[in-house]
């Protein structure tokens, strides 16, 4: 297989408008040469591999603490860790980071007739985890929060047991039910399996996107879109509902945080391809940003409107937004943007990026130092400066993406020489980004099996789920395989 890299020459065309003006950049790739990188099959004896463990099929997302792993995963993960038969559900499961310990695990069941808790599909949602507590939506459209430590410290959460707590499993602090309580209806794109909403905390609040939506043939219900809800007891301090704030065609995303000079700001991005900013002294409307393009049709029947699938991006004075249409009903509508915050204003518009070489992407964007790394559904990944918006680099695996690792981003590691770990099909690339940047590494995993979640990258471990198995790596073993080919 070969591996590409391209610089590309970013030409900024400044069009002005009736009441704004707009940076769009245009692209031309420059090819720098055919590099073939060495090729590395992680095997038992391969001393890259710290510890692996079998989590079953279909996991979702991987977060790592300072002492824990937390992967969501379906039914299986539960029949793998367990060794038990259980029913068609979701789970949360907490390793030990050293040794890979089960520390405990929960399923949730799949809700019946519901079609947006898809069978086989794993906990979709951008989830927060600190020392702490770990808080997500689950399938079932629930907002819940665990004891990250288990039963470890005592049974100490809003729900307590009635028996003496089962050791394995894990405590739960306490739960909102968004969709029999509040009438939290998912909408969910079923080609993806779609993330759905999710949280952010800050100073002891969590702010919520609820993934409240409808099918295309209903307007919706009137439900909470946006929350905040007090992370010591779960409750809710402050809720909006809007149904123009794009409730029936689905939330996807999740908040960010705006620290301004004066006053901090919570940045909901709406199913309406809007970013609405709070003030969280008092939670009033500070701004509301239209992030649709100029030429976009905004198609609110059809839901083939623009969406946001990722949060904003917050970087010092910078906020980064990404755009695209549903990718289960076509459209070719998407592009990235950076638009500079004021002290106290509303933001503006910096530049917006979307040469013909970008297919579109429904992954998180990665920042670092100034940088930022864009993965497209293509199997692309680009490389932004983000105060110019110009393509610093542009990595092509020649290899299509397959629908599995759509939703899946990068992790970059800023040490030493810098590298980016890019997840495709049955592959972990592994980039360097010192002096020209590369290809040095292909990592294969057993099996051909797919690499599923977005790798993780904390000092010199890194941690990905391919096929059944989760792998903590190290990361100065994978670069000793570094060594071109001759």
């Amino acid at each position: 297989m070969r591996f590409i890299c391209f610089f590309q020459v970013v030409v900024l065309l400044v069009v002005f408008g009736t009441n704004f003006s707009t940076c769009c950049a245009q692209q031309e790739d420059f090819s720098i040469g055919n590099i073939r990188a060495p090729t590395l099959h992680l095997g038992q004896d391969t001393k890259a591999i710290k510890w692996k463990r079998k989590v079953g099929d279909y996991c979702s997302d991987v977060l790592v603490g300072s002492k824990q792993v937390i992967i969501f995963g379906n039914n299986t993960l539960q029949q793998q860790v367990q060794n038990t038969k259980v029913p068609n559900g979701t789970a949360v499961a907490c390793f030990d980071r050293k040794t890979s310990q089960l520390q405990w695990i929960s399923s949730f069941k799949r809700v019946k007739f519901w079609p947006s808790d898809l069978p086989n599909t794993s906990i979709r949602t951008f989830s927060h985890l600190d020392d702490k507590q770990l808080t997500f939506i689950s399938n079932r459209s629930t907002l819940v929060c665990f004891d990250v430590v288990g039963f470890k410290n005592g049974d100490d959460g809003k729900i307590i047991e009635t028996r003496k707590p089962d050791p394995t499993k894990g405590d739960l602090l306490w739960e909102i039910d968004l969709k029999n309580e509040l009438h939290v209806e998912r909408r969910e794109l079923i080609d993806t399996a779609s993330r759905i909403g999710g949280v952010i905390l800050h100073e002891g609040i969590y702010y919520v996107v609820t993934g409240h939506g409808a099918d295309y043939t209903s307007e919706g219900t009137l439900a909470p879109v946006f929350m905040a809800v007090d992370a010591n007891n779960g409750n809710i301090v402050w809720s909006k509902s809007d149904l123009k704030m794009g409730a029936a065609s689905g939330h996807f995303a999740a908040p960010s945080m705006i620290k301004q000079l004066q006053r901090t700001l919570v940045v909901f991005p709406g199913g309406d391809c809007s970013v609405y900013a709070y003030d969280i002294d008092g939670m009033k409307l500070a701004w509301k940003l239209d992030c649709n393009n100029r030429n976009s049709t905004v198609e609110f029947k059809t839901g083939n409107q623009l969406r946001f699938f990722s949060p904003p991006t917050i970087l010092g004075n910078t906020m980064l937004v990404t755009t695209a249409q549903s990718p289960e009903l076509g459209g070719n509508q998407h592009s990235v943007a950076a638009y500079s915050l004021g002290e106290n204003g509303e933001p503006k518009l910096k530049w917006r990026w979307d040469p013909s070489s970008f297919q579109g992407t429904y992954a998180p964007i990665v920042v670092n130092d100034r940088v930022a790394f864009v993965k497209d559904v293509s199997g692309s990944l680009f490389a932004i400066n983000i105060d110019t918006g110009k393509t610093l680099w542009h990595f092509d695996s020649e290899d299509d993406q397959s629908s599995s690792s759509i939703l899946s981003s990068v992790a970059v590691r800023s040490q030493d020489e810098n590298r980016t770990f890019m997840p495709l099909n049955e592959s972990l690339y592994v980039i360097s980004q010192a002096g020209t940047p590369k290809c040095t590494l292909e990592i294969n995993f057993p099996g051909s099996s797919s690499v599923l979640t977005t790798p993780r990258v904390d000092n010199d471990e890194l941690f990905v789920v391919a096929g059944d198995a989760l792998y903590c790596l190290s990361i100065s073993e994978l670069l000793k395989y570094e060594t071109p080919k001759k």
